[in-house]
């Protein structure tokens, strides 16, 4: 069932960005509104107020940037490219956290990530950028910061599950 909501997820995400314009900012912007009502809900029983703020920010930055990068430059391939990059790190360091195990990364916040899974996101992204470098699509080098990124993706992995643990 989850394969299949993903599948059907994806396929609209696709669709949107590939079309743009306003069915993709319409898109975006509902994804933010889910996103801060999940946070809201998450952190409500905090008395702290700069949860508020700080969810705002989570909410609707990453929103702002995706909007600038697939209207701002006119192209498909700088937001089809981050997703197919993030999308390669996850499935890549599942698979390679399943395959070959070892050293847990943070067991305390999330105990099914492993090093070996990190290593594997890392290489999925750099392969999916290398690709989409070698077809002229992003610039020859991508893959050394795709290499990064999957870094940033796995720790965002991490600072959302230990959000979930500690509420």
């Amino acid at each position: 069932v989850r394969t299949g909501a993903g599948a059907v997820l994806a396929a609209v995400v696709l669709g949107a960005v590939w079309v743009g314009g306003i069915p993709f900012v319409i898109l975006v912007a509902l994804a933010g509104i889910v996103l801060l009502r999940e946070w809201t809900r998450m952190t409500a029983p905090s008395p702290r107020l700069f949860w508020r703020p700080l969810g705002l920010a989570y909410a609707t930055v990453p929103g702002v940037a995706l909007i600038w990068l697939r209207l701002g430059t006119g192209s498909v391939w700088p937001v089809l490219g981050l997703l197919l990059v993030v999308w390669a790190t996850d499935i890549s360091a599942y698979f390679a956290g399943r395959l070959i195990g070892g050293p847990k990364l943070a067991p305390r916040w999330s105990p099914n990530k492993t090093w070996a899974g990190l290593l594997g996101a890392m290489a999925g992204a750099a392969a999916v950028a290398a690709v989409l470098g070698a077809q002229g699509l992003w610039s020859a080098g991508a893959w050394t910061w795709a290499t990064g990124l999957a870094v940033v993706a796995q720790a965002g992995d991490l600072a959302e599950s230990a959000m979930k643990r500690h509420f």
